[in-house]
This record gives C-alpha cells, structure tokens and sequence, in this order.
C-alpha cells in the first residue's frame, strides 16, 4: 500500500515546495519565543504575585535589593516584570526557582 502527500494551503492543492516555502514563512508568525531576549515583553507573572496589602512591602523590598525591572500592582498584587534578567534575580533574590525557564 502506498500513501500519497496531499499539500493544501487553504484548501488549494499546492506542490511540496510550495508547501513547505509557505508554512516555512508562517511558522510561529505572531507567537513571540520567549526564549530570545529580543522577543520579551512586560509580563504580569501569577507566580512571583503577592498579596494587594503586600505590594508596598515587596516593591519596597525589590527597591532596597535594586531590583529596577519589577513592580508590584497595590491593586492585586500581581508582580509586573520588564526583563528575563529581572525576572531571574526576582526569582534568586526571593528563593524561588522557575522549572518553565528553559535558560
């Protein structure tokens, strides 16, 4: 038995090089990889969060460390880190260890 490739792009039948061309050109278009530093934007991280009525606390703590790149919302805590470098001293500084981070 044999198997024959179809490629469609869009519901169009398209050669293999085409094919391959095409999805070469969209993979991961608008999926930033956040393994690239260029690639890092501002990021609300759940895990560094603390509670609101803490928020003043931690950012002070965060000041005294010289931990420029994060801030803590006094509304619900959620910490708001600007670099993978700051997330990772955050992380060091507060005795934590991120298993996600492949770097």
């Amino acid at each position: 038995m044999t198997y024959e490739f179809k490629y469609t792009i869009d519901g169009e039948k398209v050669s293999e090089k085409e094919f391959l061309k095409l999805s070469r050109a969209q993979k991961n278009k608008g999926v930033p990889n956040l393994s690239r530093s260029d690639h890092w934007r501002q990021h609300e991280s759940i895990g560094l969060a603390c509670h609101p009525l803490q928020a003043k606390e931690f950012n002070e703590r965060a000041k005294k460390a010289g931990l420029t790149g994060i801030h803590y919302r006094e509304s619900d805590g959620m910490a708001i880190v600007t670099s993978r470098g700051q997330m990772k001293k955050e992380l060091k500084h507060r005795g934590f260890h991120n298993n996600d981070d492949i770097s």
